[in-house]
């Protein structure tokens, strides 16, 4: 982006952390080539369907011209037209997603993918919007497509920072209030919380006609619980501590993690829910591109 129009709306170090978001997304975008399959995730330009004779008052702009010049015949491309897709990207900034593992938070990792979806919006002139949400608290960015928009959208998300309680529920509730005109919603969130009232209230938005994407952001050392030593644990969200033993909780823990996780997938398949899971780690970009790919053949 031009250094003016960035600087007409943002000022100070934002302006470097959003520079580095947008280098981050176009070269993660064009380096791994996402572009290169057609995604119902993103607005579509015309697709060619097939040719048919030439009739008068046809634009010229269709006539194959390399067909006339082979057969004499006359011939124009006929094309399926694509509108461009109304897209919110809704992203859970409760206090569980400030875990840290290894490596970055569950937050940093929600925003780099983030950044990725919203570029590739960009490029496609899609109209999108960003939603965070916490508690019962939900905050809107106003819908947009240009790169002015892009860059305000990128603000806010160098600028946000994840607290509060996790209460998923009213929240979408809250979202689905917003949402008039059929689109996609993609979602965010470690989905710390009743499985089937997520499914549910997301359920509700695919009966009116919306596209939904629940992507669960979880740390491989979440399910490990891979502690040694009588641990102090502090809840991320309320702050309260629990001191306990890991190694005489560790397989409960375990179970109850993967049959949570194994619950949401089923609860989000029978309501018609897209449900991936993202497991944090460096490699953002691979993850967002194979989801893509397979969701461009229709492999969910």
């Amino acid at each position: 982006m031009p250094p003016d129009a960035i600087s007409s709306i943002l000022t100070g170090d934002v302006v470097e952390r959003v520079r580095a978001l947008e280098l981050f997304a176009r070269v993660r975008v064009e380096g791994s080539r996402l572009g290169d399959n057609r995604s119902p995730l993103l607005g579509l330009s015309p697709e060619f369907v097939q040719h048919r004779q030439y009739l008068h008052g046809d634009s010229l702009r269709h006539v194959d011209w390399r067909i006339l010049a082979k057969t004499d015949r006359m011939m124009t491309k006929r094309f399926q037209e694509f509108t461009n897709t109304r897209v919110a990207v809704a992203i859970d900034v409760s206090g569980s997603m400030s875990y840290r593992g290894l490596g970055m938070t569950k937050h940093e990792y929600a925003v780099r993918c983030a950044a990725i979806l919203f570029y590739l919006m960009s490029l496609q002139r899609d109209t999108f919007s960003l939603c965070l949400f916490s508690g019962e608290a939900v905050e809107w960015t106003d819908s947009g497509s240009s790169r002015r928009h892009l860059a305000q959208v990128f603000e806010r998300l160098v600028n946000t920072r994840p607290e509060g309680t996790t209460t998923i529920s009213p929240s979408l509730e809250r979202i689905q209030l917003r949402l008039n005109a059929r689109g996609l919603l993609v979602v965010f969130s470690d989905f710390m919380d009743d499985p089937a009232a997520i499914a549910s209230s997301l359920g509700r938005l695919r009966v009116r006609g919306h596209d939904v994407i629940a992507f669960q952001v979880l740390d491989p050392s979440e399910r490990e619980l891979d502690f040694v030593d009588f641990t102090q644990f502090r809840d991320l969200e309320d702050g309260s501590l629990l001191a306990a033993d890991p190694l005489l909780i560790r397989d409960e823990y375990r179970r109850r993690f993967v049959a949570h996780q194994l619950e949401l997938k089923e609860q989000c398949l029978a309501h018609g829910i897209d449900h991936a899971a993202l497991e944090v780690s460096e490699h953002y970009e691979v993850m967002i591109g194979d989801y893509l790919r397979r969701r461009a053949v229709g492999v969910r």
